[in-house]
């Protein structure tokens, strides 16, 4: 296992930040931009606008002095930025990336995911975002991700912490080994149309 230190994200990051969560652009993203360059510049201005996470609610793990993964926890009440009208502020710089056409198909994703996506539960700490850079994946780093998340969980007074995710993610078995279990899964022909993803699931785990 890497030798893991975890701050709090700060604005020097940025750039570590895009590189952990587009340098391998998810899988619904390439659904939607399938170049894997354009979908990245994709990602890079949702991360500067702090629309795909929140810096204030993000923690970084550094490995040697580098940022190689970010997890983002959020409490009830702090819901994600990503809204309808907060793309329209990024309108003009999406459409620069992947033409109207592009732009047209990431609203209809937008609604697609809305009917997969899950309310966080009211009692739960919320991770948001967790991601390790893909050059550093399989060793031991989001683990201790999730262990940091638990701990601001129970420093809180939460007793349970939550996370949606695909239904294809294969860091479902990660969250699992880490003790969240699926309490509900939902399906949509249409985001599995647009994305080659059936769905998502939302994992809860309980704290001792």
């Amino acid at each position: 296992m890497e030798d893991v230190t975890i701050r709090p994200a700060c604005a020097d990051d940025i750039d570590r930040l895009i590189a952990s969560l587009y340098d391998d652009p998810p899988r619904d993203l390439l659904g939607l931009v399938p170049d894997p360059v354009k979908a990245r510049a994709v990602g890079a201005v949702l991360v500067r606008r702090g629309l795909a996470i929140d810096l204030q609610l993000t923690a970084v793990a550094i490995v040697d002095g580098l940022v190689v993964g970010l997890v983002e926890v959020r409490r009830p009440g702090e819901d994600s930025r990503m809204t309808p009208w907060s793309m329209l502020s990024v309108a003009g710089r999406e459409v620069a990336i992947v033409g109207v056409g592009g732009l047209w198909r990431y609203a209809r994703y937008q609604r697609a995911r809305s009917r997969v996506e899950m309310p966080h539960p009211s009692d739960a700490l919320y991770v948001g975002e967790l991601d390790v850079h893909r050059e550093f994946r399989n060793r031991g780093i989001g683990g201790a991700l999730l262990r940091h998340a638990d701990e601001q969980a129970r420093s809180e007074r939460f007793t349970r912490i939550a996370l949606t995710t695909t239904t294809s993610n294969p860091a479902q078995h990660l969250y699992q080994r880490h003790g969240f279990q699926i309490v509900e899964t939902r399906l949509d022909p249409a985001y599995e149309r647009l994305t080659g993803i059936p769905g998502r699931v939302l994992m809860v785990k309980d704290l001792p």
